[in-house]
């Protein structure tokens, strides 16, 4: 799932450039590229978390989910990120939320 995510925007020029461009500052986007920013965004989140559910009941060992764990905190430390997990936060489930204070304190 985040391969496909991250392929979106490999693959798309238009994405990139809006993720770019809000990556350096959500208020420079247009609602258009705002919405795409935060669908993109918060379709990413979604694969950390459920990436973290698969951790939880066993289905991705230690060893593999060590990559995730270190991607999972350097993404949401991203200042645009931040702004997004903190607004959606909510939306997830709160063992993931938990997780994410704890381990990235955020």
């Amino acid at each position: 799932m985040a391969n496909d995510i991250l392929l979106t925007a490999a693959e798309s020029d238009q994405l990139s450039d809006v993720l770019v461009k809000g990556d350096a500052d959500l208020s420079s986007l247009s609602a258009g590229e705002a919405r795409q920013y935060w669908t993109y965004n918060y379709g990413l989140i979604n694969s950390l978390a459920a990436a973290h559910g698969f951790y939880q009941r066993g289905i991705i060992n230690e060893e593999d989910y060590s990559g995730w764990r270190t991607y999972t905190c350097d993404y949401l430390g991203a200042l645009s990120i931040q702004i997004i997990w903190e607004k959606d936060k909510a939306t997830f489930r709160e063992d993931f939320s938990a997780y994410v204070k704890k381990e990235c304190s955020l």
